[in-house]
């Protein structure tokens, strides 16, 4: 399945349950795939749902606010920008019964289980576990999750992968991994995306799936130092949203000799920032959570449209906590932006493009 640029949306595969049929979807902003359903958000943030829909798994219409979605086997979850999180579907394990969750940054569906990520970067897992896949309560410093069929995966500020579950295929023998930015889980199978652009996988290969070893997914669109460029994705839950944020910078940003200036000082701070969020990984996961929220302020920003900018106290702390760890370069830039922040929003005024609330 893929987002074309235009906002309509193609699929390949099988289409048992019409989970194919997407060809009518337009103004489409994001999409996702599960075993036997699609997911696909319009630029307003109205979900569309095609599929099996036996136990209900498509009944995501009503949804308002949210940020990610994650389509499981027979059961969905969404995770609403209160960071709260919804789920509709096939729910005999306890796999939907997330109302009590909070402070979740990240969601992940599997077989008959469900798994969150905390902002402190703890992660919770309810639902099927009949192999453990839900054992995940002692984990700590995780920056991302991916539920696969019958396991669940980790990756860790360090950059090495934690996996618990099924491992009847070697999809969980991930502990000699190292240098990971993002990892993935399949039905029986592990991939994950090295800082410098290669990728890994172990499980089963029964289909090629795991023939990954000539890969290389290194950015040559935005050069930076060696090794660096792949991580910076891992601010961002898609491609689409990376792109969209370099629009920004080379639009909106570059129009003005402060903007400039900011995104130079950036670049030239770029590896320690990226050291910062990698060895903090409540602040890893708090900017993927601003930055995933606020995507629609960037692009209506971009289109010359009312562009409102949420979550502005949780900017002001990120920014005031970051400086706080950095050197006093990046130090002297956070607190800059944090005080040009306040500053605007108290005169109402945009900052860059962006009204600020």
């Amino acid at each position: 399945m893929g987002r074309k640029s235009d906002g309509t949306v193609v699929a390949v595969g099988n289409n048992d349950e019409n989970q194919c049929d997407v060809s009518s979807w337009t103004d489409m902003d994001r999409v996702w795939a599960g075993s036997y359903t699609t997911i696909g958000m319009k630029s307003n943030g109205n979900l569309l749902a095609v599929g099996h829909d036996y136990y209900g798994q498509c009944n995501v219409s009503t949804w308002s606010a949210i940020t990610e979605v994650a389509p499981g086997y027979n059961h969905t979850i969404g995770l609403k920008s209160d960071r709260t999180v919804v789920a509709v579907g096939y729910n005999e394990y306890g796999q939907c019964d997330l109302s009590s969750w909070k402070g979740i940054v990240q969601v992940g569906a599997g077989y008959y289980h469900s798994v969150g990520l905390k902002s402190d970067g703890t992660v919770l897992a309810v639902g099927y576990s009949n192999y453990g896949q839900c054992n995940v309560s002692s984990w700590s410093g995780i920056t991302q999750i991916a539920a696969g069929y019958l396991h669940t995966v980790g990756l860790k500020s360090d950059g090495t992968v934690v996996a618990v579950g099924l491992n009847n295929h070697g999809q969980c023998a991930l502990s000699s991994w190292t240098g990971i930015v993002q990892v993935s889980a399949g039905y029986l199978h592990t991939v994950g995306l090295k800082f410098d652009g290669t990728v890994m996988a172990a499980g089963n290969n029964s289909w090629d799936q795991c023939n990954v070893d000539t890969w290389d997914l290194g950015d040559e669109e935005d050069p930076a130092p060696p090794g660096w460029q792949p991580a910076y994705g891992r601010l961002f839950k898609e491609p689409s949203a990376l792109t969209l944020f370099r629009r920004y910078r080379d639009g909106i940003l570059a129009d003005s000799a402060k903007g400039r200036f900011y995104t130079l000082l950036l670049y030239e701070h770029s590896q320690e920032a990226l050291l910062i969020l990698l060895k903090n990984p409540h602040l890893m996961a708090e900017a993927k959570f601003l930055l995933d929220v606020n995507r629609d302020a960037v692009e209506a920003a971009l289109s010359s449209e009312e562009a409102i900018v949420y979550h502005t106290t949780e900017i002001d702390l990120f920014l005031g906590e970051f400086a706080s760890k950095a050197s006093p370069g990046l130090s002297l830039l956070a607190t800059a932006v944090r005080h040009e922040l306040r500053r605007e929003q108290a005169q109402g005024r945009k900052f860059f493009g962006l009204t600020l609330r």
